[in-house]
């Protein structure tokens, strides 16, 4: 895996002005036992920096993306993801103004003792959500986890 990958920006911050991006596992990080893929999320600024390491295995993360990206006229209610380990997920609500509000969780770990942090992003629903998705399934195919269909 190559290190120079450039981490992916996961909408504009909100109101906190926290940003969140995936990155590629350091690479001096251990790896995961059993061997499975992972990536690195982060949140930091406004006075914050946390970050967790994702067990990934197919899990949808990039068929989720692209259904938001699909969807740019919006829809009612709340979609989420969420990663099989419980270290990171992320709810998405359409709203009025062509913007996509979302919420991501990142946590430690799912079993006490634990943390978890939430920050809002926000990315216009149509070609910016579009490139998003884009970039993520990259950024997921370059580290081997993009869905295979």
């Amino acid at each position: 895996m190559p290190h120079e990958m450039t981490p992916v920006r996961l909408g504009e911050p909100l109101s906190s002005d926290v940003t969140v991006v995936l990155s590629p596992l350091p690479q001096d990080q251990p790896r995961p036992e059993p061997p499975v893929s992972a990536f690195v999320v982060a949140a930091f600024g406004g006075g914050v920096s946390v970050s967790t390491s994702v067990k990934y295995a197919d899990e949808g993360f990039d068929r989720f993306l692209d259904g938001l990206a699909e969807d740019f006229h919006g829809w009612e209610g709340e979609r989420v993801w969420r990663s099989r380990d419980h270290t990171f997920g992320v709810s998405a609500t359409h709203h009025s103004g062509g913007h996509v509000r979302l919420l991501w969780t990142l946590r430690d770990s799912a079993v006490p003792p634990s943390w978890e942090f939430t920050a809002a992003t926000v990315v216009r629903a149509g070609e910016d959500m579009r490139a998003l998705a884009t970039e993520t399934g990259v950024f997921l195919t370059r580290i081997g986890l993009a869905a295979w269909g």
